[in-house]
C-alpha cells in the first residue's frame, strides 16, 4: 500500500474498512447485475508491479461478462 498523499479515495485507505472480496466472487456481482455495463479499477495498489499479471487475468475475466473496463491510476512507479 503506498498511502498516497494525493488520493482521491482516503477511505480505501482503511485496510479495516469495507469487504475484501476474491475475483470469482467480483464476476458473479457483475453477472447478478444485469444493468452493470462495466467496471472501474482505480488507484496505486492495484497497479503495483507486484499485481499486474493478476490485475490484468481479472481484467480478462471481466471482459468476458462485460466489455467495458476502466482503469485509472495516478502514474505511481
Amino acid at each position: 500500500p503506498h498511502n498516497c498523499p494525493g488520493c482521491h479515495n482516503k477511505i480505501a485507505q482503511d485496510y479495516n474498512y469495507g469487504e475484501e472480496f476474491d475475483e470469482q466472487k467480483i464476476i458473479a456481482k457483475i453477472k447478478e447485475n444485469s444493468i452493470l455495463n462495466g467496471i472501474t479499477i482505480s488507484g496505486g495498489e492495484p497497479l503495483c508491479k507486484e499485481n499486474i499479471a493478476t490485475v490484468n487475468k481479472f481484467i480478462e475475466d471481466v471482459k468476458k461478462e462485460r466489455p467495458s473496463v476502466y482503469v485509472d491510476g495516478n502514474g505511481w512507479e
